[in-house]
């Protein structure tokens, strides 16, 4: 009996349409990888920095943010039309672009100002300090004067610490996370959970 040899290419044609659904898969697979997945904290920072800000592209991948990054965001996501006089801007954020935005969160009330007359844009924030300014911000807004928070159980955070009230408050509206329990008040902010957490408040407000 005669043995029927295919010639290469008619076999190369033959493994090329027998696998090409697994080629295509396998390059979808790969081309997926190389473009970020729609995120919406993402999606609504970007929106708000995209014209005017553009110098705060980038952000999301800070490991730790400072205290003008927060003044920034207070500033671009609520919006206040507070007057600031140059002369009244800090020397240390006079370089900054658009100063007056960030002394304008000391003269709305989020930031304390300071002995010394300065900003200090620099400073790392830690996450009890973020959750004072949230909670100052909200009730700024009026936001909990009638409302009835339930007990929010923090394993390191208790009632006897010094930022029991504004940490329970914002664990409570789900502005900002425990880890298995733990806030971790003196640990640092990445720019991403920063991002993430005005988000949330930002939703906040919108219900």
């Amino acid at each position: 009996m005669p043995v029927r040899v295919r010639p290469p290419a008619l076999i190369n044609m033959y493994l090329k349409k027998k696998f090409y659904p697994f080629i295509i898969l396998i390059f979808l697979i790969i081309l997926s990888g190389c473009f970020p997945k729609n995120d919406r904290y993402l999606s609504l920072f970007i929106s708000k920095v995209d014209k005017e800000y553009q110098f705060l592209k980038g952000l999301e991948k800070k490991d730790v943010v400072t205290k003008s990054d927060i003044a920034y965001l207070f500033g671009i996501y609520f919006p206040e039309e507070i007057f600031v006089y140059k002369n009244e801007i800090p020397f240390d954020i006079k370089m900054f672009p658009k100063s007056e935005i960030l002394y304008a969160q000391v003269k709305r009330g989020i930031f304390k100002p300071l002995p010394d007359s300065t900003f200090k844009p620099d400073t790392p924030v830690l996450r009890y300090q973020l959750a004072v300014f949230f909670y100052n911000f909200i009730l700024s807004k009026g936001f909990l004067s009638n409302f009835k928070m339930n007990v929010v159980d923090i394993k390191d955070v208790d009632e006897k610490f010094f930022a029991y009230k504004p940490i329970s408050n914002v664990v409570f509206l789900g502005i900002m996370d425990v880890d298995d329990g733990y806030f971790n008040p003196y640990n640092t902010i990445s720019g991403y959970e920063l991002i993430k957490f005005f988000y949330r408040l930002n939703n906040l407000f919108l219900k």
